[in-house]
C-alpha cells in the first residue's frame, strides 16, 4: 500500500492507494496555511495515521508516501522551495513526513501529480506519451514522454501556462505579456464574459451577472447553452485562444493523448468539440497525427492517485 497526499491552499486530501492505483480510503483536512509549516505537516501526518488505523495497516507496510504541492519543488530533497498558495519557503516536507513514518517520501508539483494520476488511472492510461493542462485560476500542466515524467534540466519543465501566444498582449503576473493563461484560464474566460456583459446589457450574460454581481464558469456555460449571442462570441474567442496554446504544445511534443483538466473540463463535449476542430487546423503542415483530446476523468482524485504513483515515476 502507498499514500497519496494533495496539498491545496484550502484543504489537504490524503488517500490510501493500492498497487492497481485505486483509492481504498481517503480523508480531508483544512490546510490552515496560517500555521507554521511544521504544524501543518504534523496534522497531515495525523491524517495519514488515521487512514492507516482505519484500514488496520501497520506503518511498516507502507511502500512510500507521495505528496503533491503547488509551487517550485526540489524533488531530490523533497523540499518545497516556494509555494505561493500556502506561503512556504524552503520547507523540508519529505524529511519531516519521512521521519514520522520511516519510509521514502516523494514530493512533486501538484499539477504534475494530477497529470500522473490521469496517466496511470484516468484519461491517459493506455498511452505512453501524454500532455495535460489544468484550467483554473491559471493554467498548470505536466508532460509524460515515453512513460516518463519530463521535468527538464533543473526541474522546471511543465510551466505550460506561461508560453506566449500573443506578442505584446495582456500583462501576466509572471512579468511577461500575452501568456497562454492570461487568455485561456477560467479567470480569463470570466474577465472576457464580464466585459461582454457590460457591452451587451440585454444579453443572458448580463442578466446572470446581475444575479450576484459577477459571473463564474457555470453561469457562463449556462448562457452559452442558451445560445446567447454575446456568450457565444466570448466562447468562440476563448476556444480559439485555448486551441492556439494546445496546438503549439501538440506540435512540440507530439503526444498520443492531450488531456484537459480543471473545472471547465466538466463541460465535456461542449468545450472539447470546438477545441478539437480548431486544433486540427493548426497541426503542423496537416501531416502530424492528431492526438485524442480528452477531458480528465479523475477530477479531485487525480492529485492523490498521481502523488501515490510518484515512487514508480521519479
Amino acid at each position: 500500500m502507498k499514500i497519496g497526499i494533495d496539498i491545496g491552499g484550502t484543504n489537504v486530501a490524503a488517500g490510501l492507494v493500492d498497487e492497481q492505483d485505486r483509492i481504498i480510503l481517503k480523508n480531508k483536512i483544512e490546510t490552515r496555511s496560517y500555521q507554521a509549516p511544521e504544524t501543518v505537516i504534523g496534522r497531515i501526518g495525523d491524517a495519514v495515521q488515521s487512514l492507516l488505523e482505519e484500514a488496520r495497516i501497520e506503518t511498516g507496510d507502507l511502500t512510500h508516501i507521495g505528496v503533491g504541492c503547488a509551487g517550485l519543488i526540489d524533488r531530490t530533497n523533497g523540499e518545497v522551495v516556494y509555494s505561493n498558495n500556502i506561503d512556504w519557503h524552503h520547507v523540508r516536507l519529505g524529511e519531516l513526513l519521512g521521519r514520522r513514518f520511516a519510509c521514502r517520501v516523494y514530493v512533486d508539483n501538484d499539477a504534475i501529480c494530477a497529470t500522473l494520476g490521469e496517466f496511470v488511472a484516468g484519461a491517459g492510461r493506455e498511452a505512453d506519451s501524454m500532455v495535460m493542462i489544468t484550467i483554473g485560476t491559471g493554467i498548470g500542466g505536466g508532460l509524460i514522454l515515453h512513460n516518463r515524467l519530463y521535468h527538464g534540466t533543473n526541474g522546471a519543465a511543465g510551466i505550460l501556462g506561461h508560453m506566449v501566444i500573443k506578442k505584446d498582449g495582456i500583462p501576466c503576473n509572471c512579468g511577461r505579456k500575452g501568456c497562454f493563461e492570461v487568455y485561456a484560464s477560467t479567470t480569463a474566460l470570466i474577465r472576457e464574459a464580464e466585459e461582454a456583459a457590460g457591452r451587451c446589457p440585454d444579453s443572458v450574460l448580463a442578466r446572470l451577472k446581475e444575479g450576484n454581481g459577477r459571473l463564474d464558469g457555470v453561469k457562463i456555460f449556462q448562457a452559452i447553452n442558451q445560445e446567447d449571442a454575446c456568450a457565444l462570441q466570448v466562447f468562440d474567442t476563448y476556444t480559439s485562444d485555448l486551441a492556439s496554446g494546445i496546438g503549439s504544445l501538440i506540435n512540440i511534443f507530439n503526444p498520443q493523448i492531450f488531456v484537459i483538466g480543471g473545472g471547465l473540463s466538466g463541460e465535456g463535449e461542449r468545450l472539447l468539440a470546438p477545441i478539437r476542430k480548431k486544433v486540427e487546423a493548426q497541426i503542423y503542415c496537416g501531416h502530424l497525427a492528431m492526438p485524442e483530446i480528452r477531458a480528465a476523468m479523475l477530477k479531485n482524485d487525480a492529485g492523490i492517485v498521481g502523488a501515490a504513483a510518484l515512487g514508480a515515476y521519479q
